[in-house]
């Protein structure tokens, strides 16, 4: 039998979570329905977790153990820990699947073991799996009549903003010693590591300019059916992207800077959802 009160504490924890490491997801998904709401905060917790035992715990082992509890949980087993109670009610009340959720831990596995993409087909599978996955995850909240056929919009979605926290976060990645442009397209367009800690050269800047529009063209794919997805949570969706797409004027505003934080102001959040508030939704 369920208990009602632990579940509502769990979703409490996992909401804890989000709001802790990410404002501008809990800003706009906390404008949600709470079931709703509740709903995404398990999934983005469980994610967070499986993020952290390879990012800051640098634990594998770690990583495997999520692994064998998530796919325990599927089993209907019953694991008291607060975000798999949440995430085994999100998915007895949503048509959810399994499969992005192993697809992601594959990707933060892979990004464990990092290596450079060769191609651009190389870095869109990667952001596949640790960011397209995640869209493919809830979708069937977000567009619970029609999620079957919109979860290719919702990947493109989520490689979108992967996409969008590569061309952010080239500075802070290459101290890491990580570069996720491929190496075909760098080579195209001449660039070398230098260009990294260094002021950018124009060859740089065409390149990530190359690397927005692939980004703004997946942006572009991912609502083109957004009369699609639920009628309440429509605005939602447009205010999580053009929170995310946001940066990229920023980083712009920066001069390609890539020792500077692109970071969107609280002001210009405010201003985004405003601005959504006022769209009309579409049925």
């Amino acid at each position: 039998m369920i208990d009602n009160k632990k579940v509502a504490a769990s979703y409490v924890h996992c909401e804890k979570i989000i709001k802790q490491h990410s404002a501008s997801f809990s800003l706009v998904f906390g404008k949600l329905a709470k079931h709703k709401r509740d709903a995404i905060f398990s999934i983005y917790a469980f994610c967070r977790v499986l993020d952290d035992s390879v990012d800051i715990h640098k634990d594998p082992a770690l990583l495997a153990q999520y692994e064998e509890k998530f796919t325990r949980m599927l089993d209907g087993e019953y694991l008291d820990e607060p975000i798999f109670i949440a995430l085994a009610q999100t998915f007895q009340s949503f048509d959810m699947s399994a499969t992005p959720f192993f697809q992601l831990i594959a990707g933060i596995r892979q990004d464990s073991q990092f290596r450079q993409p060769n191609t651009d087909q190389d870095l869109l599978e990667y952001c596949y799996r640790v960011a397209g996955t995640v869209g493919e995850m809830i979708i069937p909240i977000l567009a619970t009549k029609h999620h079957q056929i919109l979860v290719n919009d919702a990947i493109d979605l989520g490689k979108a903003m992967q996409l969008t926290n590569i061309l952010r976060d080239v500075g802070e990645d290459w101290e890491e010693r990580r570069i996720y442009f491929s190496k075909t397209t760098m080579e195209r367009f001449q660039v070398t590591s230098k260009d990294f800690s260094e002021v950018p050269s124009s060859e740089y800047i065409q390149m990530w300019e190359y690397y927005a529009k692939m980004s703004n063209d997946l942006y572009s794919s991912g609502l083109k059916n957004i009369h699609l997805f639920d009628c309440e949570c429509q605005k939602i969706v447009w205010a999580a992207a053009d929170v995310y797409h946001a940066i990229l004027p920023v980083v712009r505003k920066n001069h390609y800077n890539c020792q500077k934080r692109a970071i969107v102001s609280k002001t210009e959040k405010l201003k985004i959802l405003a601005r959504i508030s006022t769209k009309p939704k579409t049925r």
